[in-house]
């Protein structure tokens, strides 16, 4: 068995882990790991000789050499990153993917969400300093049990108190209930997985129902590779029936159509992007 250890600490916490590490390299160390590895200070480098024969001695100096990148750059680039990470007194990590959790711990003041991340075709595990991203992370990390408001999860993060977590599945008997006014509702058709789609035939009975019971215009929206579904949802409606439809699938950009959500009575949505602006501008959603 191979072990690799990291101990770039001061002197005193580093001469502390010398019996452990030692115990480890022991022929008698319990699972007998041979193969041990040690990451080490540059100034600790000259008295790796206090240990047993056969541990591997490495410090970052020398893995960039095997890697052919200079100490120079390397510590132009910490300088860097010392500098850039300075300027903000919070660093929040809506991700669970290795790269941003070794990012995030570059950052000197608090962090949230997700800081560390190992994942295995059998086992995923988060270490975390925000319950809400620990229960994102377990519930939702496959993508198979989205069936909470991953919205409200994220606004979680870094907040002290309980969230309020807004129920809308009931907001169309609510605004059922208003008289007059022309409601605007928008139903967004796209999502970035197969499984998340609906069938053109089940939009448009929802557009049906809708109409029949509510005084509303129904607006489309997607990017330009949904308009033939959005096609596919207008012939399923009966010609003749009197439905306000505006398709606008594949005609706004990101920044028109965030300025047209503002606006919106409800918005209905299979994918979580929608989703987000209408919580940014508590546009009342259902998902």
């Amino acid at each position: 068995m191979g072990i690799f250890i990291f101990q770039t600490r001061r002197l005193g916490d580093f001469f502390q882990s010398i019996p452990l590490i030692n115990a480890l390299a022991s022929p008698k160390g319990g699972n007998g790991a041979k193969n041990i590895a040690l990451l080490i200070d540059e100034s600790i480098y000259n008295i790796k000789n206090i240990f047993n024969d056969g541990i591997n001695f490495f410090t970052y100096e020398s893995l960039l050499k095997l890697s052919g990148i200079s100490a120079e750059s390397l510590n132009e680039f910490d300088f860097f990153l010392s500098d850039f990470t300075s300027k903000y007194k919070l660093a929040v990590n809506l991700n669970y993917d290795f790269a941003n959790s070794l990012f995030i711990n570059l950052f000197k003041e608090q962090k949230r969400g997700f800081i560390a991340l190992c994942k295995s075709p059998k086992n995923a595990e988060s270490i975390h300093r925000s319950g809400a991203a620990n229960y994102l992370f377990n519930i939702v990390k496959n993508r198979s049990l989205n069936r909470i408001n991953i919205v409200d999860i994220y606004s979680l993060i870094g907040s002290e108190k309980p969230a309020e977590i807004k129920t809308s599945y009931n907001i169309i008997n609510l605004k059922k209930q208003a008289k007059g006014a022309l409601l605007r509702i928008c139903i967004s058709i796209g999502a970035t997985h197969p499984k998340r789609v609906w069938q053109s035939e089940k939009y448009a009975d929802l557009i049906k129902l809708l109409s029949e019971n509510l005084n509303c215009e129904i607006i489309l929206v997607g990017t330009a590779d949904e308009s033939s579904a959005a096609e596919e949802i207008k012939k399923n409606l009966q010609s003749g029936t009197d439905i306000n439809l505006i398709d606008l699938t594949g005609k706004t950009s990101l920044y028109e159509l965030i300025y047209l959500i503002k606006d919106f009575d409800l918005i209905i949505a299979s994918d979580t992007g929608t989703l987000h602006v209408s919580q940014i501008f508590n546009v009342p959603s259902v998902s």
